[in-house]
This record gives structure tokens, C-alpha cells and sequence, in this order.
């Protein structure tokens, strides 16, 4: 009798055991892309799956994705993972609990589940083989695909050179405005003096003024007749520097110009005799040094 009872509870316990269906999907993933884990777990009639017990994962597989599914007579749990090692991957047997009719709960779990993760390249059984660095390529180079730009880029230049020169250069040497001679240094000093002299600044009370201009013409036809920088050095510079022209002209010179600096620095006035001896010896001192004048040959 004992006998039979025991039998009795095995078959029952047969029936209400369920069986679950493992399928990978796919069975060879590449490293780190989805892997689908489908289990169709068959419930006996009344019972039911509870929640899963445990999911062990490998420390480089990592679960994406849990889904539970009901169909009739079936549940559907859905997993997706993805390694990030390559070669045999083993997720150990998952647990779930089936509940009975009676309430009475039984663990259940499946057979562990494998599938094989390959690398990126084609081929699975070297896919973890170190394999060594390449040499250097070689380079074939087209000579022609660098001439023919060259020669475009020269005739381009050639070209804007050609039209340059037609156009625009030609175009400077073809009107030409005459420039009137320049008057020789003399010639400048007395259209100079002579308008001081008529201009009176002397009698407008612009006695400072009148001085300044006198010396300033001075020096600058000494600058023209003698190359000489005088209207960028004092008095006292020429006086050491200047030794172009004869003793007497050279004191001539620096007479007149120490005259004018007395009126010019000096606080102190000078009367229209001292302005009209001033100018006086101007024209004496172009007279003495300008340049002797050409004679006409009969």
C-alpha cells in the first residue's frame, strides 16, 4: 500500500512539473551584440510560472532586456543579453517557481544554457589570435595627376601676366604728363626773397616771422647749391661742418644766419634797417656763390 502511494505521488508530481524550451538566438553573436535567450516554459493545466528565482550572468555578459509572455498552455520568458568576451559563453540554469492549483509552489529550472560569441572578423577560429603588425605599404604614385594641375596653375599665371601687361602697364606708359623743369637753387632764392620782400612782414609787425623766412631760404638754397643738409642743422653745425665754399663765403654765411637768430630766439625787436640789411645781404650771398652764367657763342 505504501508502495502505491509513493508511485501515486511521483506521477502526480510528473504531471505538474513543467518543461522548458531553450532556443539562442543567434548562435554565433558577434562580441557585444544582442543575444536573444527564449524559453517556452509548458504549464500544466491550473498552474502557473511565478516570478524568476535567479539570473545568474557572467561578469562580461550583461542582461539588456526581461520580458514575460502568456500563451495558452505556455509561458514565453524572454532575455536579452550581450558579451563583451569572445569564445564559449555558459549562463548557468535558470530558476522559476511553478505554482500549482492547490497553491503549493515547486522550483523549477532549466539545463544551462551556451552559445559561442566570435569577434568582428570573418573568421571564428582566429578570432582571438594576436596576429602581427603589417609593413609599411607602398604608395603607387601617379606622376601625371600632379603634372597636369601644375601646368593648368603655370598657364593661369602666364595668362594674368599676359593681360596685366597689355592692359594695365601699357596703360601707365601711354599718358604721360610733361613735368616743367626744376629752376636751378638761385633761381628759387630770389622768386623767394623777392616775394619776402614784397609781402613786408616786417612792416605788419611780424618781425619774428620775417626773420624765420629769410633764414629758412638761406639754408634752403644752400641745401641745393652745396648738398649740404642745412635746413636740418643749427647754426653752430654748419659752422663745424660746413667747409664746401671759400673762407670769406663761409663767413658771409654764418653772419647772416647768427643775425636772424638773434631776432629769431631773442626777445629782443630789431628796426626795419637791420631787416632791410638782412635781406640785402641774402641776394649778395646767392650773387657771390650761385653758379657763373653760360655764355652764348656768336
Amino acid at each position: 500500500m505504501k508502495f502505491l502511494n509513493g508511485a501515486l505521488a511521483c506521477v502526480l508530481l510528473l504531471v505538474q512539473a513543467s518543461f522548458a524550451d531553450v532556443t539562442v538566438s543567434p548562435q554565433k553573436p558577434i562580441v557585444a551584440s544582442p543575444v536573444t535567450i527564449r524559453l517556452d516554459v509548458a504549464v500544466p493545466p491550473g498552474s502557473k510560472i511565478g516570478q524568476l528565482n535567479k539570473v545568474s550572468l557572467p561578469e562580461f555578459v550583461n542582461l539588456i532586456s526581461l520580458e514575460f509572455n502568456e500563451g495558452a498552455g505556455k509561458k514565453e520568458i524572454v532575455l536579452t543579453v550581450e558579451s563583451y568576451k569572445t569564445g564559449t559563453i555558459e549562463i548557468p540554469a535558470i530558476e522559476y517557481d511553478l505554482i500549482a492549483r492547490d497553491g503549493s509552489t515547486s522550483k523549477q529550472k532549466t539545463a544551462p544554457i551556451s552559445f559561442t560569441v566570435v569577434s568582428v572578423r570573418t573568421d571564428p577560429s582566429t578570432a582571438d589570435q594576436v596576429k602581427d603588425i603589417k609593413g609599411v605599404a607602398e604608395l603607387e604614385l601617379n606622376v601625371w595627376s600632379y603634372i597636369w594641375p601644375v601646368l593648368a596653375l603655370l598657364a593661369l599665371v602666364a595668362l594674368l601676366f599676359f593681360l596685366w601687361r597689355k592692359f594695365f602697364r601699357g596703360r601707365d606708359n601711354k599718358i604721360k604728363i610733361p613735368t616743367a623743369p626744376s629752376l636751378p637753387p638761385h633761381e628759387i632764392a630770389y622768386d623767394k626773397l623777392t616775394k619776402l620782400q614784397a609781402g613786408d612782414l616786417f612792416g605788419k609787425g611780424l618781425v619774428k616771422e620775417y626773420f624765420f623766412s629769410l633764414s629758412e631760404i638761406v639754408r634752403e638754397y644752400v641745401e641745393g647749391r652745396f648738398n649740404t643738409p642745412a635746413l636740418e642743422m643749427t647754426t653752430l653745425e654748419l659752422e663745424r661742418d660746413f667747409r664746401l665754399a671759400e673762407p670769406a663765403v663761409r663767413a658771409q654765411l654764418l653772419s647772416l644766419l647768427n643775425a636772424c637768430d638773434v631776432v629769431k630766439f631773442a626777445k629782443g625787436s630789431a628796426t626795419r634797417e637791420q631787416a632791410e640789411t638782412a635781406i640785402r645781404r641774402a641776394f649778395e650771398f646767392v650773387d657771390s656763390t650761385r653758379p657763373a652764367p653760360k655764355e652764348d657763342v656768336a
